[in-house]
């Protein structure tokens, strides 16, 4: 099975938004320079910023586009990003978002089942 990996919330104020996440839930929000994007953890993480608990799933704040899907986003990491957007659409889906790089961290695509929900799925970089 491939795991849930990441959740986004919409924000059009991430930083009117933070102190109530990290008061209600004590969360921990970071901006990350440079971009239009805050990082969320909802557990601990190691130096490699992925969760230290066992099913942990952390996540960010994302500014939703006018007229775009908006809501909650959860992503799914996969072993190969090229092949499950080959299975997506062969199911019925189809790709809103092609292969895109994240840094040096790996790679993002969006997809929508066949009803339309949108869906992240996640590659991580693999060493060269």
């Amino acid at each position: 099975m491939d795991p849930v990996h990441h959740f986004q919330l919409p924000a059009r104020d991430m930083a009117a938004l933070k102190p109530f996440y990290e008061g209600v839930f004590g969360w921990q929000i970071q901006e990350v320079p440079g971009m239009d994007y805050h990082l969320i953890a909802t557990v601990p993480t190691g130096l490699d910023g992925l969760p230290t608990v066992p099913g942990g799933i952390n996540g960010g704040f994302y500014r939703p586009a006018p007229g775009g899907p908006g809501g909650v986003h959860l992503s799914v990491s996969v072993d190969s990003l090229d092949g499950t957007l080959a299975k997506v659409q062969a199911e019925g889906g189809r790709v809103i978002m092609g292969k895109t790089p994240v840094g040096d961290f790996g790679f993002y695509a969006m997809v929508a089942d066949p009803e339309g929900t949108p869906l992240g799925v996640w590659q991580d970089a693999k060493p060269q």
